[in-house]
Parts: structure tokens; sequence; C-alpha cells
């Protein structure tokens, strides 16, 4: 339900936008730094950064079972997955009792 295959996108944007924030920071007149990748490192490894990575990451996946949730609800989900089921059932020319199983979701259901 959380799909973690998301994740590395989301640290991804994380890592840029603290580049982003860095470089565009350090070019001001007011701060004679120069950026190089061992301050962005160093800023990476800073408690406050591994916070808001946490923070990212969790919101992210409560976002998606949140999603999953009123998908499932609305019965959004129900309708695409009976489709998708459908169609391939009508490509393969059989029928299987275990087609409408996966359509099942506890969390909306009160099950879990």
């Amino acid at each position: 339900m959380t799909r973690p295959s998301n994740f590395p996108g989301v640290l991804l944007f994380h890592v840029l936008g603290v580049h982003r924030a860095l470089s565009a920071g350090l070019s001001s007149p007011s701060m004679p730094l120069s950026y190089s990748k061992s301050l962005l490192l160093e800023t990476l490894r800073k408690p406050q950064m591994i916070i808001v990575v946490f923070a990212l990451l969790l919101t992210s996946a409560t976002s998606m079972v949140v999603n999953d949730y009123y998908d499932a609800r609305s019965g959004t989900d129900a309708r695409n997955l009976l489709t998708q089921a459908l169609q391939k059932n009508a490509g393969n020319g059989s029928k299987d009792d275990n087609t409408y199983n996966h359509l099942d979701k506890p969390l909306a259901t009160g099950d879990v």
C-alpha cells in the first residue's frame, strides 16, 4: 500500500532541493562561501535534515495509504481492477475463479 518504489524519488527531490537552496543561497554577495559537494553532504548529515527526510518519507507513505483507502471506499480501485481483470480474461479465453480475489481491501472494510 505504501509503494516503496516511490521513496527514491522522494529522496532525490529532497537532495535536489537542498542542493538548489545551497547553491542559490551561497551565490548571494552577502555570503562569500563557495559551494562544494562536501558542503552538500555536511548539510544532509545534519540532524535537522535527517528529520526532514523521515518526515517526507512518512508523509509520502501515509498519503499513499490514505489514497488507497478512499479509492477502495469509493469503488475507484474496484472498477479499475475489474476492468483489467475482464480484459485479461478476454485475452486468455479462460474464466479463473481467483480473478476477483484481489478486489478485497481489508483496510477499507474494517478487517484490519
